[in-house]
């Protein structure tokens, strides 16, 4: 058939990886986020206890953050601009939220 003369010919041949230059781009970037992943575990030994509760409380926060604006978003359509007008939006509700969203996350 004419799949198996072109595979025979060398025309569906795949390429060897020794002369593809894709292949040393992508062991450099193995290499750099080898390099960044290790750093970044030192980074986190080295901050200690307290360093680590402040990393883990910004992230907690963000996490927050997000689920608050999918919550206004997906609920009332509305974006951070038109938070105000938000029913059962004040800031004592919000931290009530944050605080609820920190017990069971």
């Amino acid at each position: 058939t004419n799949t198996q003369e072109s595979s025979a010919s060398g025309n569906n041949a795949p390429t060897l990886l020794v002369n593809n230059p894709s292949k040393w781009q992508s062991w450099w970037v193995r290499v750099r986020l080898s390099v960044v992943m290790i750093v970044g575990f030192g980074v986190i030994i080295w901050i200690g206890h307290w360093g680590l509760i402040g990393l883990l409380l910004g992230l907690q926060i963000f996490g927050y953050r997000e689920l608050y604006n999918i919550r206004s978003i997906s609920l009332f359509g509305q974006t951070d601009k038109q938070k105000a007008k938000l029913p059962y939006s004040s800031p004592w509700l919000d931290i009530l939220f944050f605080f609820t969203f920190q017990y069971f996350f």
